[in-house]
């Protein structure tokens, strides 16, 4: 995958393709990043801590490219498994590469505060 990182005003570091994606297309493999037991976890620095996220019976940290990949609810990605993100839909050549942080397991609160406020304003 040919992308490059800009930096976009007000939101800081981003992800952006060279070319175009169609949809379906395998786009990011958690292969840049580093997966920590629960034990190994609790003995990390807090600054880590704090960007590490819980992904099944682990935490992952993030490094390279995907760590500068911003939310959208309206992302062009979604998760295929627990460590490969898909496009969504077409992505457009230099389009930003977004995904929903309320997919992952880190935002499972997040998610049901956004599912109980639209039930709550019909």
């Amino acid at each position: 995958m040919i992308n490059y990182i800009r930096e976009i005003p007000g939101k800081g570091k981003s992800v952006f393709v060279k070319q175009f994606i169609p949809k379906g297309t395998l786009v990011w493999k958690l292969t840049e990043s580093k997966k920590y037991t629960k034990d190994q976890f609790s003995k990390l620095p807090v600054d880590i801590k704090k960007v590490a996220y819980p992904q099944g019976d682990y935490y992952i940290l993030v490094t390279g490219k995907g760590e500068s990949w911003n939310h959208s609810c309206n992302a062009n990605t979604w998760w295929t498994s627990d460590d490969e993100l898909s496009a969504s839909r077409d992505i457009n050549k230099d389009e930003e590469i977004t995904y929903d942080y309320a997919t992952t397991d880190q935002f499972n609160f997040f998610n049901q505060f956004l599912q109980r406020r639209v039930l709550i304003s019909f």
